[in-house]
């Protein structure tokens, strides 16, 4: 076989029902190698065994083919439990059935050489509510004239005279529900802000966020309807929360510590 006329690729299958093998990941195809060095793969322990590091793995290599028809090269069969167990630069042997079968001399079509194989646990979101880790957050809510006049049904900020809840205080209770239950004091935080926000003033301190709880921000979101600016405010909502973050110190049990002199 000869340089030019091999385009090698490597498949990774997964041991299915009833003995049914399903493609999990597809490496790209190195034309013209005899000795193919495909690029890293990185896949979830979900997608690539169900979460079942002894469900067991299928490494082809084959021979591409423009046709579809691809040739065999060599297989073997495996398991995250065993790849794991492989010291870097392993050499697994590539096996063709056909060719074990037909010739008695036959050991191998070639050596699959696993560079490394580490399994890296990423903690989910949920992991670290679980784990006892307390969220600091900010809401801004939008008020920009864009989503329409308050006083248009078609509007975002519709008020409904009936007392309906807008779409904007469906999402704010809906999100509010949630997220408020995650925070140690259980309260919603966001700047003390004026749509559109007041000029700054030469020597003007910033004001900083204080907590608000989420009837209060419901409130808030009713009866900013008076003024709105013309697009986001996004400044005002952030820089706050910024120098809040750079000078306010921490205790050793996370809680704000007080200001102290100058």
């Amino acid at each position: 076989m000869t340089p030019a006329s091999l385009h090698p690729c490597l498949t990774v299958l997964r041991a299915g029902e009833y003995g049914a093998w399903r493609v999990v990941h597809r490496t790209e195809v190195r034309k013209a190698d005899l000795s193919p060095r495909w690029q890293g793969m990185e896949l979830s322990l979900s997608s690539l065994c169900n979460a079942d590091q002894h469900r067991p793995l299928r490494l082809s290599v084959q021979d591409w083919n423009r046709s579809g028809s691809h040739s065999l090269i060599g297989e073997l069969d495996t398991s995250v439990h065993l790849l794991l167990q492989l010291g870097a630069g392993a050499e697994l042997p590539l096996v063709n059935p056909k060719k074990k079968t037909k010739k008695k001399n036959y050991e191998d079509s070639g050596k699959l050489v696993v560079r490394s194989c580490v399994l890296e646990t990423r903690p989910s979101f949920l992991d670290f509510i679980q784990g006892g880790m307390e969220l600091s957050f900010t809401v801004a809510v939008d008020f920009t004239a864009s989503n329409g006049n308050p006083s248009s049904p078609s509007s975002l900020h519709y008020n409904d005279p009936s007392g309906k809840p807008n779409q904007y205080l469906t999402a704010i209770q809906a999100v509010g529900d949630i997220i408020q239950g995650l925070r140690h004091r259980q309260a919603l935080p966001g700047p003390r802000l004026r749509c559109p926000p007041p000029a700054r003033r030469p020597g003007q301190s910033r004001v900083l966020p204080q907590p608000l709880a989420q009837q209060p921000l419901l409130h808030r979101h009713r009866r900013h309807h008076r003024r709105l600016p013309p697009g986001p405010q996004l400044c005002p909502a952030v820089r706050p929360h910024k120098l809040l973050t750079r000078c306010q110190p921490r205790g050793q049990d996370g809680e704000s510590l007080p200001e102290q002199p100058h």
